[in-house]
């Protein structure tokens, strides 16, 4: 599969976490470059080049490092989704992200990079805390159990009507 093609190891973790803080850096020097001409494009989304090359650095540098199993890693990692959903959300975003940084402007470079990333960090911990919490209600609430009730009863009106000869083709039949 993938995972043990990209796994094998001609480069260490070094070398992929260099590669992300080189991106990082030329990502940073050109916005800055760019900025003092006045230009305030907004083509640091997703697909730009510096961004995709950083992210699939990052992941060859965590897919190389072994570690033991932590409960408390495993659970922030299974609320990482949910940080993303929830700062996407769009009335949180133009309340609570969209131009609050803005005011940063006035302080000198390194305070202003100290509370960019304390910024990101508490909106990172409260989204996190949203999303625990979230997963504690629907476990107390069990919806987990619910859908897999939901999954079994959907999987078994198909399965019927794969056995009854029906075809295919009918607008009944969902692959």
């Amino acid at each position: 599969d993938f995972t043990s093609r990209i796994g094998k190891k001609k480069f260490g973790a070094w070398v992929f976490a260099g590669l992300y803080l080189l991106c990082v850096i030329a990502a940073v020097t050109r916005g800055a470059i760019m900025y003092s001409y006045g230009y305030k494009g907004h083509e640091y989304g997703y697909t730009f080049a510096l961004n995709f090359l950083a992210s699939v650095a990052l992941f060859l540098c965590f897919m190389r490092i072994k570690r033991k199993s932590n409960k408390a890693v495993t659970l922030i990692a299974a609320a990482a989704f949910g940080v993303y959903i929830i700062s996407e959300q769009p009335l949180l975003r133009r309340y609570c992200i969209t131009d609050q940084f803005q005011k940063l402007l006035e302080y000198n470079p390194f305070a202003m990079l100290g509370l960019i990333l304390l910024y990101s960090l508490i909106i990172y911990v409260a989204c996190t805390g949203i999303e625990i919490l979230r997963q504690y209600l629907f476990k107390l609430a069990r919806v987990p159990k619910f859908t897999a009730w939901v999954q079994k009863r959907v999987d078994r009106v198909f399965t019927k009507k794969e056995k009854t000869g029906e075809p295919k083709d009918s607008p009944v039949f969902i692959e």
